[in-house]
């Protein structure tokens, strides 16, 4: 422990101390810590799993975990030297996550760099994810199933399973129009949850 000139108070050796300049500037703010307690890391973990779950890079629920841990916003190379991952992985993981609006960027303590906290909001967190992963793939998949569609229309008497792969494009526009249907339900129903 090393005393706190502007605090009067002691401080953890684990903490980073902010940059020049600022130390001791606004009451209250959070140190970052040089290396994750057992209980940052068990959530880091949970967030990790629900990722690996989804068919998402493990690195991502790593970042969103480390940033919903954290008591203080972290900045690109807070999150990549604390979970020991690559540049790459952590530029990739916070660029994905920032476009699925599960972060956001955030002032810090170093005005020159980006620093990033979690959106805590389940609706919101839900309604990128869906935004993203669901609707837009939903929308291009209509233009891809009219595409086949016109394909096997084309092909004729060439294609020998035009009448079963028929039934099956049918299949897939059934499912893709009950899918459009349900999603501003799902929307409707997230919208009205306050958290």
């Amino acid at each position: 422990m090393h005393p706190d000139p502007q605090a009067g108070s002691e401080e953890p050796d684990d903490a980073v101390e902010p940059p020049e300049g600022r130390a001791g500037e606004e009451a209250g703010v959070a140190k970052i810590p040089r290396e994750l307690s057992e209980v940052q890391t068990a959530i880091i973990d949970v967030f990790s799993g629900a990722a690996v779950q989804l068919g998402l890079p493990k690195s991502l629920g790593q970042i969103y975990g480390l940033l919903y841990a954290s008591p203080a916003p972290l900045a690109f190379r807070e999150i990549s030297d604390l979970l020991e991952i690559s540049a790459g992985s952590a530029s990739q993981g916070i660029r994905l996550l920032r476009d699925l609006g599960a972060i956001k960027p955030v002032p810090g303590a170093d005005s020159r760099r980006e620093y990033f906290a979690p959106e805590l909001s389940l609706r919101r967190l839900l309604g990128g994810v869906l935004k993203t992963r669901v609707q837009g793939p939903l929308d291009s998949g209509a233009a891809k199933i009219d595409a086949i569609r016109a394909r096997l229309s084309r092909a004729g008497d060439a294609e020998p399973d035009a009448e079963f792969l028929k039934g099956r494009i049918e299949s897939i526009k059934t499912w893709h129009r009950k899918a459009t249907l349900v999603l501003p339900l799902l929307r409707t129903f997230l919208g009205s949850q306050d958290t």
